[in-house]
């Protein structure tokens, strides 16, 4: 590939790239505001994301599971009942 094209494509990929990040990391338009969501006790992480994706607390459960699993310890998913008062 040229160097005269091989920087407006790679430019182009970016900004895409960046794009698609942006909207996927945003709250869902219907966030339900002090909506409480519970973590069964022994829930998976890709079932506690679904949970959370269902509930539109996330806008993607997949994106969450990538995330979580990119930076958790492995700890697990703590069960419990969650409130979330605003996006995070």
């Amino acid at each position: 590939m040229h160097k005269r094209t091989a920087f407006p494509i790679g430019l182009l990929l970016f900004l895409g790239g960046a794009t698609l990040l942006f909207f996927a990391v945003r709250p869902p338009a219907a966030f339900p505001q002090n909506a409480r969501v519970e973590i069964p006790f022994g829930a998976s992480l890709s079932g506690s994301a679904q949970i959370l994706g269902r509930a539109h607390v996330v806008r993607s459960s997949l994106l969450l599971q990538i995330i979580l699993i990119a930076r958790w310890s492995g700890e697990g998913v703590k069960a419990g009942i969650y409130q979330f008062d605003r996006p995070l």
